[in-house]
């Protein structure tokens, strides 16, 4: 349900911001966790989107605003600790994470067709984790103060700008209602996509 909602929010959003003077970046996300991320699931994901709305304040500079989802999952027996117990036995994992970021961007070069760019924002996430194991079912939800960097390219493709970065993502620690613990999340995820704009920034 959540996934469905996000998708309709993204295509909404889309389509309002289109005919404005916005870059919109569309892009599906890959993410590999790392750290604390990875201690909870060491699976790659294959389920992500990544919304960019990118205004231009200068040739070189844009103000951005990041929406973006990535879903992680896994079936581990791996020892876990909870309060009051630690298992290892089959556990289901799952977790999903949104962030909404404040970035800015700079962008390298004089080219029509090729724009390599810099950024760094900062932001909020918001975690959501599940874990199972047997008949027991635990769940954490939080907001994460949190910030990204990322590089990246827009190059014109026939009539089409294509789209892709690679960014770091870090959350920084809050409570746990799985482990109890103080938690700090992060992984790199990586975007391809489309760069949609009605006018020529480049």
């Amino acid at each position: 349900m959540k996934i469905k909602i996000l998708a309709l929010i993204i295509t909404s959003l889309s389509l309002q911001i289109f005919s404005q003077d916005l870059l919109t970046g569309i892009t599906y996300s890959i993410a590999i966790p790392t750290g604390e991320t990875k201690n909870f699931i060491n699976k790659t994901s294959f389920a992500g989107l990544t919304l960019d709305l990118r205004k231009f304040i200068s040739y070189d500079v844009s103000v951005d605003f990041l929406l973006g989802w990535n879903a992680f999952e896994e079936q581990s027996k791996e020892l876990i600790s909870i309060p009051n117990a630690d298992i290892s036995g089959t556990q289901n994992r799952l977790m999903n994470s949104f962030p909404m970021m404040i970035a800015t961007h700079y962008y390298f070069g004089e080219g029509v067709e090729f724009r390599p760019f810099i950024g760094v924002g900062v932001g909020t996430y918001y975690i959501y984790q599940q874990f199972e194991f047997g008949l027991t079912e635990l769940e954490s939800s939080k907001w994460h103060f949190g910030f990204e960097i990322d590089t990246g390219m827009i190059y014109l493709v026939e009539t089409i700008y294509a789209f892709t970065n690679i960014r770091y993502h870090f959350a920084f620690k809050a409570e746990n209602d799985i482990s109890r613990k103080l938690t700090a999340y992060s992984y790199f995820a990586f975007n391809i996509g489309l760069a949609l704009t009605p006018l020529t920034y480049f």
